[in-house]
């Protein structure tokens, strides 16, 4: 299958958080295999420089593996930014991720939550930038340096209010990870007049604390 590494690392970043590959995970830490979708507004351009542009992801970290330390560790999770989630029976909205580039160089910075199949959670703080430029067959390394932080206040939809998601899980921990994104229905779509308005995310993700 072709892929490309898009612009951003993008969700990557959204992604998440953490330690360096299992291998490396710091105490306090492990990693998960990551499989998403990502949603692109406006759709990203071929050619650098490209522009701004606004996303939002949806993702399954599973199976998940963590520092041998550590006990009753979650196995699974899932992971978003940019969504709406139900609280409650109430809609909220969580930050909209931002980015700047083309298919082929990128920026991001955003907020991702992460759920636990424990029901712990995580807030992640992230920025992302792509190793290299250029549309590639066999995928590239996407760098996003991340920090876990105590939370992140959604707006409510359609109405006022609000909901304080807090993170009960890797307090302080910090993290980075490897991704691929696989433009849809393929990389031509770069080239298209609307560009790539969707992607698929796969790779792994570590997350871990120093202590």
């Amino acid at each position: 299958m072709k892929r490309i590494a898009i612009a951003v690392g993008v969700l990557v970043g959204m992604l998440v958080w953490a330690a360096a590959p299992m291998s490396q995970a710091q105490p306090g830490g492990g990693g998960c295999v990551l499989q998403g979708t990502a949603k692109f507004t406006p759709g990203l351009q071929g050619a650098p420089p490209g522009g701004n542009f606004k996303y939002s992801f949806t993702g399954k970290l599973t199976p998940c593996h963590s520092d041998p330390s550590q006990t009753n560790s979650p196995s699974s999770g899932v992971v978003s930014a940019g969504a709406i989630i139900k609280v409650a029976g109430a809609k909220y909205q969580e930050p909209i991720p931002t980015g700047n580039g083309s298919c082929a160089y990128g920026t991001t910075k955003g907020t991702s939550l992460i759920v636990w199949n424990d029901k712990t959670q995580t807030v992640v703080s992230y920025t992302t930038e792509s190793v290299t430029g250029g549309v590639l067959l066999n995928g590239t390394q996407n760098h996003f340096f991340a920090t876990v932080v105590p939370s992140v206040k959604l707006k409510k939809v359609g109405g006022a209010g609000s909901y304080t998601f807090k993170t009960t899980r890797y307090k302080g921990a910090g993290g980075i990870g490897t991704l691929t994104f696989s433009p849809k229905p393929d990389p031509s779509a770069c080239q298209s007049s609307s560009g790539v308005k969707s992607a698929g995310i796969t790779g792994f993700v570590g997350i871990g604390s120093s202590s």
